[in-house]
């Protein structure tokens, strides 16, 4: 169950809030918990069905990766700090603005986010991981950003996620756009 004092999710000007934080402007954005912030990172993707090559549309799309300091939660045993939960558009696409995260304490593994999928006719299920670091595609822009665009496959069949990853189904606030950002407060 989610603590709503820690996580509140609505929608407020056509954006999708959370830790009851308004967010203003016109662009489509999810704010996150974080204590840290750190260089910023656009993400576009798309979700393709498992032949390969149909856009996957209405996919909710979660994904989270550890912060600046390399861990998930604030606290032991809490949700990830950087987390979204997206819908791929009529295209399959989403997108949204992070920070690049950093590779866990003990430096391993490289850096990267999760992401896993379910809806639009797909069963829960494990993604990709995605590396982002001096092996990916990252590429920075004239405004200082980096970018990078990430393919995900969806299967046929479900996983099984354990507890301790079930954080994203569980705590699903069922308010999704195809564009947010994780900003940390």
């Amino acid at each position: 169950m989610v603590n709503r004092r820690e996580l509140l999710f609505g929608v407020c000007s056509g954006l999708v809030c959370a830790c009851g934080r308004r967010v203003s402007g016109s662009k489509t954005g999810l704010t996150q918990a974080a204590p840290r912030a750190g260089d910023p990172l656009d993400i576009t993707g798309s979700v393709v069905l498992p032949d390969g090559v149909t856009p996957a549309t209405e996919v909710v799309v979660y994904v989270y990766h550890t912060g600046t300091d390399g861990l998930y939660p604030k606290r032991p045993g809490g949700p990830p700090r950087y987390r979204a939960w997206l819908r791929t558009d009529q295209h399959g696409s989403f997108g949204y603005r992070t920070i690049i995260p950093a590779a866990y304490p003990t430096g391993r593994p490289r850096p990267h986010v999760h992401y896993q999928l379910w809806g639009g006719g797909l069963p829960v299920q494990w993604s990709s991981t995605v590396f982002v670091d001096g092996e990916s595609r990252l590429r920075r822009s004239s405004d200082g950003v980096w970018r990078d665009t990430h393919g995900l496959t969806a299967k046929a069949t479900a996983d099984d996620l354990q507890q301790s990853i079930r954080h994203g189904v569980r705590d699903d606030p069922k308010t999704y756009a195809s564009r947010v950002t994780i900003r940390p407060r």
